[in-house]
């Protein structure tokens, strides 16, 4: 399916022509070619965008499912609802009073991993991060957004931009232009399922004691924001949630920690895990053999 970076202020078409240009793994587009090929897009000040075919779309829903009988098809035993309460030198325990042997542990448990060695992740500078997300009601009559959608807002999200020339300057713009959207760390993302549904997303809080519920004026943010980008025919909203996360206060991409041996803790993708976690496994798992 690929991803679309829409550009619609002259910094963040800079950042794309930074980025993208010369890469033979992306595509520059203007802006009448990117309405002929992707029409939902919103022409109005569209300036270009930069195509990349390597982005697919997970529908967790359906995925995790199915990767829990690959797992087991290789042989993986998976308890859940059974969580691990204590960690000892070779064994864990769990609520439900079992303990497990292991010769090696890997703790990857999102920010549950809180529970264990508090002290070791706080001098790892790791924060929580609170996010909300949607997703809509199946499109009509057989919409197709044609890509994964994001915008400007994006550009100054992921740190795969932020080396580029002009991202300091958009970053300046889009804090000046819409401060409500930096307060809350709002970037919008729109990927289309094959039920026809969309996913749409997000914003970041951060912080130890963030307040239960989430902010309805926060889904609105995100829900203009997508507007300026995205022309869909239905925004009606059948799902609301929330995810936390893990991530790093000085902008590491990863956190790998050894608090004893043979233990290995794993978190702060920050946001990424889903793209980095494949690869990240299998050099957690090849530095045990250095």
């Amino acid at each position: 399916q690929g991803s679309l970076s829409l550009a619609y202020r002259e910094e963040a078409w800079g950042v794309l022509n930074e980025f993208g240009g010369g890469r033979g793994d992306f595509e520059l587009l203007e802006a009448g070619e990117v309405v002929g090929r992707y029409p939902a897009a919103n022409p109005d000040g569209l300036r270009g965008a930069l195509l990349s075919r390597e982005e697919a779309v997970v529908h967790t829903p359906t995925a995790i499912p199915a990767l829990t009988e690959y797992a087991r098809g290789l042989g993986v035993v998976i308890h859940f609802g059974v969580p691990v309460v204590k960690v000892h030198g070779d064994r864990v325990d769990t609520a439900d009073g079992r303990a497990f042997g292991f010769d090696r542990l890997v703790i990857a448990a999102g920010e549950e991993m809180r529970l264990f060695f508090p002290e070791e992740l706080e001098a790892a500078q790791i924060q929580p991060c609170r996010l909300q997300m949607m997703r809509t009601v199946p499109q009509p009559g057989g919409f197709d957004l044609g890509a994964i959608f994001v915008s400007d807002l994006t550009l100054c999200h992921y740190p795969a931009f932020r080396d580029c020339p002009s991202t300091a300057k958009l970053r300046s713009r889009l804090e000046a232009e819409l401060p409500e959207h930096d307060r809350w760390g709002v970037h919008v993302i729109a990927a289309q399922h094959q039920d026809g549904t969309l996913t749409l997303g997000d914003s970041h809080e951060y912080g130890m004691d963030l307040p239960v519920g989430s902010r309805p004026e926060v889904d609105e943010l995100i829900l203009g924001a997508l507007r300026d980008f995205a022309v869909i025919p239905d925004l009606r909203i059948a799902m609301r949630w929330q995810g936390t996360y893990l991530k790093s206060r000085v902008g590491q991409t990863q956190v790998v920690l050894e608090p004893r041996e043979r233990v290995t803790m794993v978190t702060a993708m920050g946001g990424l895990g889903m793209t980095l976690s494949w690869g990240l496994a299998m050099r957690t798992i090849q530095s045990w053999n250095t």
